[in-house]
């Protein structure tokens, strides 16, 4: 055999070392891209579209009313961590809202939706039952960050929808 036909030999293995690599590096960013756990389908997206006119007409509806939300942060009560599960919850989160005056309101329905910005696939939900000073639940919240809130009330055929963002500093452990 030549010197010219033994370095020849070579070249079939590095195109197929080349082939493995590409195949090797497209399974590892199949991977991260699948397994990232920031990434968050919106669960039925299609039929949320086709209602988009009512939710932009409920919000605008919403807006007229003139109610106003404020979310306030507080510690859970004692009687709330007796019966909760672990890790128990670690927040209180109370929903005080107002009317147009600044007048409390009172016999509403009010559901409450909590995400934590980078990880939007936990959705913490509640309905809030009246507590002293508005409706409150208790979460457990965390990692500090910016969340996301969006809160719905419903008194007789009346709704209010209110969506927000609230940066959280550390979480109470």
């Amino acid at each position: 055999m030549t010197e010219q036909t033994r370095r020849g030999r070579w070249w079939p293995w590095a195109v197929v070392a080349l082939l493995v690599l590409m195949g090797t590096m497209m399974a590892v960013l199949i991977k991260v891209a699948v397994d990232d756990p920031t990434h968050v389908v919106e669960p039925d997206y299609y039929q949320k579209a086709m209602r988009w006119d009512d939710t932009a007409a409920l919000r605008d509806a919403s807006a007229r009313l003139g109610w106003q939300v404020r979310l306030d942060f507080r510690e859970v009560p004692g009687e709330l961590l007796a019966g909760a599960g672990h890790p128990p919850p670690n927040t209180l989160v109370v929903a005080i809202l107002t009317d147009s005056t600044g007048a409390a309101l009172a016999g509403l329905n009010v559901h409450l939706r909590a995400f934590f910005s980078a990880r939007a696939d936990r959705v913490y939900e509640a309905d809030l039952p009246e507590v002293a000073g508005g409706y409150g639940a208790a979460f457990r919240l965390g990692p500090p960050g910016i969340w996301d809130f969006e809160l719905s009330a419903r008194r007789d055929s009346t709704t209010f929808v209110w969506s927000g963002t609230r940066e959280l500093g550390a979480v109470r452990e």
